[in-house]
């Protein structure tokens, strides 16, 4: 049976105010033209839930300094939340740009 498929329009809110992404979420694989990733719901009510994983981007720039980052996502009802970044606050390439993105959108079931 196929994971149901949700599309996902961002801001990014922060560093790259404005920017805007993409993203197609089915299951733990997400997908957007700026890299992929897996996550894992950690927790969930009837409107909130929790995902972590790991997000590889295609290209890094002067803000996002590594290819492999952490992803963050909290949903409420279809506004959600998504954070990249590649954990320098833990310690990990805390050497390399880190801005991460922060994006504010909706998402859409396909």
């Amino acid at each position: 049976m196929l994971e149901s498929m949700f599309l996902s329009i961002f801001l990014d809110a922060s560093h790259f105010k404005g920017e805007p992404a993409v993203f197609l979420d089915s299951g733990p694989t997400i997908v957007s033209p700026l890299g992929v990733g897996i996550d894992k719901r950690l927790a969930q009510t009837n409107t909130v839930s929790f995902d972590m994983g790991a997000f590889y981007l295609f290209k890094t720039n002067e803000l996002m300094g590594t290819n492999l980052n952490f992803i963050i996502t909290v949903r409420y009802k279809k506004l959600i939340y998504r954070h990249i970044s590649h954990g320098a606050t833990f310690g990990i390439a805390a050497n390399k740009a880190n801005a991460g993105y922060n994006f504010i959108g909706l998402e859409f079931q396909l």
